[in-house]
């Protein structure tokens, strides 16, 4: 992977994970998971929780609707061919990216995004 020798930090959702199905020593980088640091959330006292996803916690704070493409759709692009498709995806999501660390440091310091 000489493709990622330039780069010192990389960040993702499960950065770690998704660098085991490649020889790459994670250790070379610093890794930022951008995962939830908690899987679930219990509501009440009779047990009710919710699933804590990346993209729930996108869209509570930020305000996108649907910020990260569906991974069987990319896949299904990436099969059938459809390069142009697969680029308005990722550049959808590259979009939602840039807006959710434009507004990151807003919603950790209390105030309100600019969607």
């Amino acid at each position: 992977m000489d493709d990622l020798a330039g780069y010192d930090v990389l960040v993702g959702l499960d950065v770690r994970g998704l660098l085991e199905d490649f020889p790459v020593d994670p250790a070379a980088f610093r890794l930022r998971d951008l995962s939830p640091p908690r899987k679930t959330w219990r509501l009440n006292r009779a047990g009710r929780t919710l699933r804590l996803t990346p993209a729930l916690l996108i869209t509570s704070s930020v305000g996108i609707s649907k910020p990260l493409a569906d991974p069987a759709v990319v896949s299904r692009y990436v099969t059938a061919g459809h390069t142009g498709r697969l680029r308005r995806r990722l550049e959808s999501d590259l979009y939602d990216s840039r807006q959710i660390a434009s507004n990151g440091a807003k919603i950790l310091l209390g105030e309100a995004p600019n969607p």
